[in-house]
């Protein structure tokens, strides 16, 4: 079966298209790291335990967006919301990646002149999709 990839997917936080730098968004589904250990089974056997190592299950959204007046209004306005954000990514097409209870993590240092961009990170429950 054909599987269409990640190409130019919107980004919606908060209900508001957010227009971003082409090829600059990467994504972390949350789902944690999971491991296998090695047990002895008794008469010369191993057996494998499995388990998930849910301390790293924190979704991840980051992207560029170019500096202007809507970046630093949108960044105002994020990280008021705290951990309240919704982000949605939306591949037309294709894949709805549904990202709740987001919280803008980074500093953001706006640098004034053209063509400058500030990268924008949202961290917290691992994506719906």
């Amino acid at each position: 079966m054909p599987y269409n990839a990640l190409v130019n997917p919107q980004i919606i936080v908060n209900n508001i298209a957010i227009p971003y730098v082409p090829n600059s968004l990467k994504i972390d589904l949350g789902l944690g790291e999971q491991n296998v250990k090695a047990v002895g089974g008794g008469g010369a056997t191993v057996d494998s335990v499995y388990f998930d190592d849910v301390e790293n299950s924190v979704s991840k959204v980051e992207f560029e967006m170019y500096t202007k007046d809507l970046s630093i209004e949108l960044h105002q306005d994020w990280k008021a919301l705290g951990n309240a954000n919704t982000i949605e990514v939306v591949e037309p097409g294709g894949v709805t990646i549904n990202f709740p209870f987001m919280a803008h993590t980074n500093r953001v240092e706006f640098e004034v002149g053209n063509d400058k961009m500030v990268t924008i990170t949202f961290m917290g429950n691992p994506a719906i999709t």
